[in-house]
């Protein structure tokens, strides 16, 4: 064959290559392009979808929040409000005036908030009908409330707080936990669109791969995006359960304030209620109650409020000198209870709670003034085999507390 013809075959053959390597270079940056763009769709789609779902339920989430706090504030002004019924007239009309109006905004606001939680139209029937109910338990609490209104002026502090222990404080309770259970749906809710967004784009992202295996660079620029949309869902994963934490701890902080003395800070008589409630069917204890004997006199001698720093004189000697031997409570204002630990001995208890009656009873300085009160006492050791319940067994210790004060006070009355 002559060179020339041979020349002109082997340009041909190269053109033909090349003709054939550019068409597959074409096809394939057709593909790369149709796939990039399809690929950059999906991303938009998942990234924007993730993000509306969670501003969404972010935005209905802080809406239920912002309820819980007003709701939270108001019920704290309610059970101040009747802690504080026995105080003077003019502090207790600013008092009262004062609590009302917190009370009427905080409500206006929640009213407010419920409306536009409402006109949110984002959360599903099952979320709506939560929060609904939610929202029927906030206006039975605010209603009951209001039934109370006019007879605040002439209502006494034991009235009100039994007034508020029977009719408020179960229905508080019912609303923090219908307000719970709201941010909880719609946490859950979040988690299913997210979750089915994931699964839509774990899928179109395998078929990319495939069809994409050879490229590294598409693949770079895929990993680059997948990386920023998983970033920004943890992020807002993360701003989820931060929202979350935050109403566990107001439900913290309400279920505390509910068991705690306002004025001393010691547990109070729900608190003891329910400390006796774990023990009382099987162990056996030493418990023991004081009463600081004529306080009503000490009151109408020295006032209300010199008589409230007295009680929390007591409060912090007591913390301070006896909690590692038993656990304290105030259950009335001029009442504490301990109730022994277990490696207090009987005959130690019988000690300890003649001490700490001498001790109450000793000379206080309280401000400028140094005072002195009798103190009267009943000590029980309980056992399993007296089959009491926890009313029953406070009966007994209040009717040996009763007759020593009646053999004439400063006196521990042991119950055998």
């Amino acid at each position: 064959m002559p060179k020339k013809n041979r020349s002109f075959e082997v340009s041909l053959r190269r053109d033909k290559t090349v003709r054939k390597v550019t068409r597959m270079y074409i096809i394939l940056g057709i593909v790369i392009v149709v796939i990039t763009v399809a690929s950059t769709l999906m991303q938009m789609w998942v990234y924007n979808h993730t993000q509306e779902v969670m501003q969404s339920n972010l935005d209905s989430m802080e809406k239920v929040s912002e309820i819980q706090r007003n709701f939270n504030d108001a019920s704290e002004q309610v059970l101040l409000l009747f802690s504080t019924l026995d105080e003077p007239e003019d502090k207790k009309q600013r008092t009262l005036n004062d609590t009302l109006s917190i009370f009427d905004v905080n409500f206006a606001t929640i009213e407010k908030l419920s409306q536009e939680y409402k006109d949110m139209n984002a959360e599903s029937e099952t979320a709506l009908e939560r929060f609904e109910s939610a929202e029927q338990h906030i206006n039975a609490y605010k209603n009951r409330f209001e039934t109370e209104r006019d007879n605040l002026q002439s209502m006494s502090r034991e009235e009100g707080m039994t007034t508020y222990n029977s009719e408020l404080l179960f229905r508080k309770t019912n609303v923090s936990t219908m307000l719970r259970a709201s941010i909880d749906l719609l946490k859950k809710e979040a988690d299913v669109k997210i979750e089915n967004a994931r699964k839509i784009y774990n899928t179109v992202m395998i078929a990319l791969g495939v069809m994409l295996a050879g490229t590294i660079v598409f693949l770079v620029i895929i990993g680059r995006s997948q990386i920023n949309a998983i970033v920004e869902i943890r992020r807002k994963e993360q701003e989820l359960t931060e929202a979350g934490n935050r109403l566990t701890k107001s439900r913290k902080k309400l279920l505390d304030s509910a068991m705690t003395n306002i004025l001393t800070g010691m547990k109070n008589r729900y608190a003891l209620d329910e400390s006796l409630s774990q023990l009382i069917n099987n162990a056996q204890f030493n418990i023991a109650v004081f009463d600081i004997d004529n306080f009503r006199m000490f009151n109408d001698m020295y006032g209300y409020e010199f008589g409230d720093e007295y009680l929390v004189t007591v409060a912090e000697m007591l913390r301070t000198e006896y909690s590692e031997f038993a656990e304290m409570f105030n259950i009335t204002g001029n009442e504490f209870c301990m109730v022994f630990y277990e490696h207090v001995s009987d005959m130690q208890a019988q000690q300890l709670a003649e001490q700490i009656r001498q001790a109450i009873g000793q000379m206080m300085m309280v401000g400028n003034l140094q005072v002195q009160c009798t103190v009267s006492s009943s000590l029980y050791h309980y056992l399993p085999s007296d089959n009491l319940d926890v009313n029953t067994l406070l009966m007994k210790m209040d009717s040996a507390l009763h007759a020593a004060k009646r053999d004439g006070g400063n006196r521990l009355y042991q119950i055998q």
